[in-house]
């Protein structure tokens, strides 16, 4: 070249170059991967310009993606295409059961912010002060604060404004916040009511900021009012319109009518439960009565359920076993008796085989071990013995005086 002389980049500072690029790209899709044949218009989407693998000092895409190790992206042959990913740890049920419970505390951190939102760059300090201890990502599983957030996609939302990022809970979660805040506010008031021309001045007093109604998708007081039918009703007052706490029912019949429908289950259908809707379906046959959860003040059967967490879990299959699941079990939202509870059916199921549904408590054990061909080992359930074991399942039987178990 004579005096011209060109200054390159080396080709590892080329694979660095375009593996930082990379990560970036997989980041910026919502999957968090790519198909190659979808690579080049993915590639314009990031960085709004178009693709050249020459700029990375190499021929060919796949030649650069051999450069980069394993342990940084994933690559997937299919049968069409080849998908490139961000890999994935799989994380330990410890992990997830911490996630669970962050998902809670973000819950009660971003309600006592205004309009339940926050800047993401406030938020470590923020949690520090409030909960007292350090957010510590490894504690669940995670390396980045957003991607501990994208985990808890039913609760968090990280919306971009601007250069920033801001964190809000999502509609579901404001509405629920909303309507603490509103049962707050009513129970100050005479009668537990306010006229609704007062509502939105009342509110900006109480907790010192306005109530928006684009914040719950509401054009109109009237109609963001409908959304809270489980917490408030509106009612012709003396001096016109009134906003009224709703007389809530309670629970507890409703929790041992939900018990024995689900205790009333096959033996090989317990461990899979009910849908959600199948519920209230068996709910409306067995009561004659529909299942109204806002006559308990919750949005939806879900969320009551999710109220009732010692006696049912809620979960979504994920894959779908032929060979011995329910069908349409896969990717629908179901209800199941917890471990305990399903100790507690097999007590039920045993005394119903006995003499005026009782049991003597020395005979228990070897009884129950009999009668459902597994060994009972109370540690297992996270009780010491058996008195304290059954003790935990007061809605199916007793330990009187007499040393007796009852049903």
């Amino acid at each position: 070249m004579g005096t011209k002389r060109l200054l390159t980049l080396t080709h590892r500072a080329q694979v660095k170059r375009f593996t930082q690029d990379l990560l970036k790209l997989l980041k910026f899709q919502a999957s968090k991967q790519v198909a190659i044949k979808d690579f080049m218009q993915a590639y314009h989407w990031c960085f709004s310009r178009d693709w050249r693998v020459v700029d990375y000092g190499i021929c060919d895409l796949i030649d650069l993606l051999t450069e980069i190790p394993d342990t940084t992206i994933t690559i997937a042959h299919q049968d069409t295409d080849t998908i490139i990913s961000v890999p994935k740890r799989e994380r330990t049920m410890e992990e997830m059961d911490h996630t669970k419970q962050f998902g809670k505390e973000v819950v009660d951190l971003l309600r006592h912010q205004p309009h339940c939102r926050m800047a993401f760059s406030k938020f470590i300090p923020t949690y520090h002060h409030h909960f007292g201890r350090q957010c510590k990502l490894s504690y669940y599983g995670f390396t980045k604060l957003i991607e501990l957030f994208e985990a808890i996609p039913n609760i968090l939302m990280v919306l971009e404004c601007g250069e920033e990022k801001v964190l809000t809970l999502t509609e579901v979660e404001r509405i629920k916040a909303l309507a603490a805040q509103l049962v707050k506010l009513l129970r100050a008031q005479k009668n537990s009511s306010l006229p609704v021309s007062q509502l939105l001045t009342e509110y900006s007093k109480t907790f010192g900021y306005g109530l928006r109604l684009q914040d719950y998708d509401a054009s109109s007081l009237p109609a963001l009012l409908t959304k809270l039918c489980h917490v408030v009703k509106v009612v012709d007052g003396s001096a016109g319109r009134e906003v009224q706490l709703i007389n809530r029912k309670s629970l507890r019949l409703l929790t041992s009518q939900l018990l024995s429908l689900l205790m009333s289950q096959e033996e090989e259908q317990v461990s899979w439960g009910l849908g959600v809707e199948e519920l209230s379906q068996h709910y409306l046959t067995a009561h004659g009565a529909t299942l109204n959860p806002c006559e308990y003040g919750f949005l939806s059967l879900s969320e009551l359920l999710k109220s009732l967490p010692y006696l049912v879990e809620l979960y979504i299959e994920e894959s779908d076993d032929a060979d011995q699941a329910p069908s349409g079990v896969c990717g629908e939202e179901r209800v199941r008796l917890t471990r305990l509870y399903q100790f507690a059916r097999n007590v039920r199921s045993l005394l119903h085989t006995y003499h005026y549904n009782q049991i003597f408590l020395t005979e228990f054990q070897g009884a129950y071990n009999k009668f459902t061909g597994r060994i009972l080992e109370p540690r297992s359930y996270g009780y010491i013995g058996i008195d304290e074991l059954l003790s935990a399942i007061p809605q199916v039987g007793h330990i009187s005086l007499d040393g007796a178990k009852h049903s």
